[in-house]
């Protein structure tokens, strides 16, 4: 045993015998190969193999030793005559074959083995051989030769023209799928220039792609190319160079892909978007493209200076960061309506926030944009600044629901809101109580001071009364120094009576006019609405407790009863 190889020994070995089998085993394990002696006849037993079949089949040397059929087993059966046919030949010949061979945890390698079969003096036959794992050089051949085929067979039946040229650009071969694309015969090509057919515009793309090709480098362009009827079409060249077994460039080869129609679509979205992003940066009024995410994806200058934002900061933000929160589930439901489908296009007024905090009110229009499969892509969006306008209508508004002077409801407006509430009342019991109240000694200030302090005294009367009020309450002023006060939700008399004395009291706190100070009082008739009453009735009812109230002695309340109305 020398080197970690095993020599099987039988008796009558002389030492020079295992001597030479032992230089020849220390051989075979310097090689790393398979190196194996394999006894036929007079019985099939293993003489030697080397421990390189460890590696190779995962089977030991003991293991061959032990079970002679251990390397027929591991054969692949398909390939068992190519090993039977191999075995069977004259001795002295030698002789070489690739089979598969099944390794103990079950993989398949292939086994390229070279072999002698000899007869020796005792009688027995012998082969002597040697195994290799060639499993990556037959993958690789497999694969080059599938390769060639697969290239064939794309060359001469695939919709792309593939062609090739010598390194002056003549050209040498193409394929038939020129003339299903150009309407030339693939003859009409071969000899000519490829220049010859490249439009006058693209002629030095061409030319610049080829030299590329010629350094060795790879290059895919596209250019204009004339077809057999006259006109010009859009290819997708791809070139390579080709070169020797000494790597000099002997030629181009490539394919050329028709993409006329993707261009020609291309150049028309082009000149769409490019429309349309005219028609963005121009426009008088915010735009801005929005991705299903709400997010900002295009915007223009108006909506920037609308907003008080660069472009840059508003990109890539959503619109809950630019519109007011209560109004953001607004431009929710109406994006909901679009993805519904219900309807092409969806607007609503919206409130908007400045830069500096200040609200924008925006006319806000929505619209989908979908793919020809009808899938949703992004949203288109116009914002109409109507601030300015919404201010006006609102100061209209209040001009013919305000009075001018106080601030507070006019008659008008006080009946509407009563007759609102007093609608859903229920049928038993009120929900609503009124104080009709005069202020005394006003004519008195008008008559020392002038009007312009009597205006005075009314705007302070009016702001106090409001201060004592809860939101839902109503105050107004329905005629000169005449005041309306609307308690909702008041059921009993006295704590009508209790808000009917607190306004009493501020009332009468001295007010300064030019450095006097001036006193007036109140009179205060309060009623409170029975089930079915109308808003005139209960006004009416309050009116007449303040007659009462002011021909008892003024800066008196009193409270309405049926007595009054008999």
């Amino acid at each position: 045993m020398m080197g970690g190889s095993t020599v099987r020994t039988d008796e009558g070995m002389t030492r020079l015998d295992l001597a030479a089998a032992e230089v020849g085993a220390e051989l075979a394990e310097t090689l790393g190969d398979v190196v194996y002696a394999l006894r036929l006849q007079p019985d099939m037993a293993f003489e030697y193999v080397s421990t390189a079949v460890v590696d190779f089949s995962g089977h030991t040397p003991e293991e061959h030793y032990a079970d002679a059929q251990l390397g027929i087993a591991s054969i692949d059966p398909r390939d068992l005559h190519i090993v039977e046919a191999a075995f069977e030949g004259e001795p002295g010949a030698r002789f070489e074959f690739t089979v598969r061979w099944i390794r103990q945890d079950g993989a398949t390698i292939w086994a390229q083995h070279r072999c002698r079969k000899k007869h020796r003096s005792d009688g027995s036959v012998v082969i002597y051989g040697a195994a290799r794992d060639v499993t990556s050089k037959v993958e690789a051949e497999d694969a080059l030769a599938a390769s060639e085929e697969r290239y064939r067979l794309l060359a001469e039946n695939a919709s792309d023209i593939v062609w090739r040229t010598n390194t002056d650009a003549l050209v040498e071969w193409v394929s038939p799928s020129l003339e299903t694309v150009t309407g030339w015969e693939p003859e009409a090509l071969v000899g000519r220039h490829i220049t010859d057919f490249a439009h006058p515009k693209d002629i030095d793309r061409v030319r610049n792609a080829g030299e590329t090709a010629n350094e060795g480098g790879r290059v895919t362009f596209e250019a204009r190319y004339l077809c057999k009827d006259g006109s010009y079409r859009w290819l997708e060249v791809t070139a390579r160079p080709l070169v020797d077994h000494s790597g000099a460039v002997i030629g181009r080869a490539g394919s050329c892909r028709d993409v006329h129609s993707e261009i020609e679509a291309w150049e028309a979205m082009e000149r769409s978007e490019s429309r349309f992003r005219l028609a963005m940066a121009s426009a008088p009024t915010g735009m801005a493209l929005v991705d299903l995410d709400r997010r900002f994806v295009e915007v223009n200058p108006a909506l920037c200076r609308m907003l008080g934002h660069e472009a840059a900061w508003l990109i890539g933000r959503r619109m809950i960061d630019v519109v007011n929160a209560v109004d953001d589930a607004v431009d929710l439901r109406m994006r909901d309506e679009l993805l519904s489908g219900e309807t092409v296009s969806v607007n609503h007024e919206i409130r908007l926030v400045h830069a500096d905090g200040a609200p924008v009110w925006v006319q806000h229009a929505i619209g989908l944009l979908r793919d020809e499969g009808g899938v949703p892509l992004s949203y288109v969006s116009q914002f109409v600044n109507v601030t300015e306008a919404r201010e006006a209508r609102e100061a209209l508004h209040f001009m013919a629901t305000h009075d001018p002077l106080t601030q507070l409801f006019n008659r008008r407006e006080l009946l509407a809101r009563m007759s609102r509430v007093l609608s859903h009342a229920p049928r038993a019991g009120s929900r609503l109580a009124v104080l009709f109240a005069d202020l005394d000694g006003l004519k008195q200030v008008n008559d020392t001071y002038g009007h312009s302090a009597g205006d005075r005294v009314l705007i302070e009367a009016a702001r106090r009364i409001d201060s004592l009020l809860r939101d839902d309450d109503l105050a107004a002023r329905i005629g000169g120094d005449e005041f309306v006060v609307v308690l909702p939700a008041v059921t009993r008399m006295e704590d009508a009576l209790a808000v009917a004395r607190k306004i009493r009291e501020v009332i009468a706190e001295p007010l300064k006019l030019d450095g006097h100070a001036v006193v007036v009082g109140v009179s205060i008739g309060v009623a409170v609405a029975a089930a079915g009453d109308d808003a005139p009735t209960v006004i009416r009812q309050a009116d007449m407790a303040l007659y009462r109230a002011k021909n008892a002695g003024r800066n008196s309340i009193e409270e309405f009863d049926e007595a009054l109305d008999a």
